[in-house]
């Protein structure tokens, strides 16, 4: 009984390896892939120095620094803050060759339920064939207040405040 069990084992494999296809790194030819930014991994946060409040310097940094007003209490409309002076990612950017395929939202494709989209920009191409001349892409800019999310900023009345949102398509 053994044997014949390590026998079906052994025809088993042999059919699942002769019938699967090996991945490509790039997805199937019109398959919407991407994935969900990760906030602690995929954020360059040595991009928000330099960090400043009022006209004091907290944490510099190579990169440019707009000036703060020289008292460091302010208001935001009615309510009192404190001046700071740091760089906040709040936008996101995507590319992506398929129309309607949203990359950072984890590679959804969404059905608009109309025709539209499938015109792009244009540009050389590495891809051979009769497309070798062009390759088409379409850029999508999202809303993404990560500092006001993760609440890393103790002052945030004054941070942009809100939720992912999709604010410009190109197709």
């Amino acid at each position: 009984m053994t044997a014949s069990r390590k026998l079906l084992a052994a025809a088993l494999a042999i059919v699942s390896l002769a019938l699967s296809t090996p991945a490509s790194a790039g997805g199937e030819p019109g398959k919407c892939t991407g994935s969900f930014v990760n906030p602690i991994t995929d954020i360059c946060w040595s991009c928000l120095f330099p960090i400043s409040i009022g006209a004091l310097d907290i944490w510099p940094s190579s990169r440019p620094d707009p000036d703060n007003p020289d008292v460091p209490l302010c208001l935001c409309g009615i309510r009192p803050g404190i001046a700071m002076g740091f760089w906040e990612p709040v936008r996101l950017a995507d590319v992506s060759m398929k129309p309607w395929c949203f990359v950072n939202l984890g590679g959804t494709k969404i059905d608009p339920g109309f025709d539209i989209g499938f015109r792009s920009i244009s540009g050389p191409s590495a891809i051979g064939g009769a497309s070798q001349y062009y390759s088409s892409w379409h850029v999508h800019w999202y809303a993404y207040p990560l500092i006001y999310w993760m609440e890393i900023v103790a002052d945030f009345l004054c941070l942009e405040p809100g939720s992912i949102d999709i604010l410009y398509i190109s197709e």
